[in-house]
């Protein structure tokens, strides 16, 4: 996936509304719905792909189960494997790879 699909799929996982909405007051702008629900311009989405912090606020959306599902893949995307030391390993992964 290309950074920009990556950035979308988590967008619309953490209740973003990708419907483009037009207004007229700003010509040429796109507006999408935040989880929110404001209207905001689709640039303003966050750069899930580089930017850890946005990605720790999709983490935080997480339930326990999804979490201990993520956690694992995540070991698995950063090592190619599991084992023992997976704490440090997943807390070194990259944003692009937590997305």
């Amino acid at each position: 996936m290309t950074d920009e699909e990556l950035r979308i799929k988590v967008a619309e996982l953490c209740g973003w509304d990708l419907t483009i909405h037009t207004s007229e007051r700003v010509y040429g702008q796109k507006f999408v719905t935040n989880p929110e629900g404001k209207l905001v311009i689709k640039d303003l989405i966050p750069d899930y792909c580089n930017d850890l912090n946005a990605m720790r606020e999709a983490e935080k959306m997480l339930d326990k189960k999804m979490y201990l599902k993520y956690t694992t893949t995540l070991i698995s995307v950063v090592n190619g494997t599991l084992f023992e030391r997976w704490e440090r390993n997943a807390m070194s992964a990259t944003a692009r790879q937590r997305a």
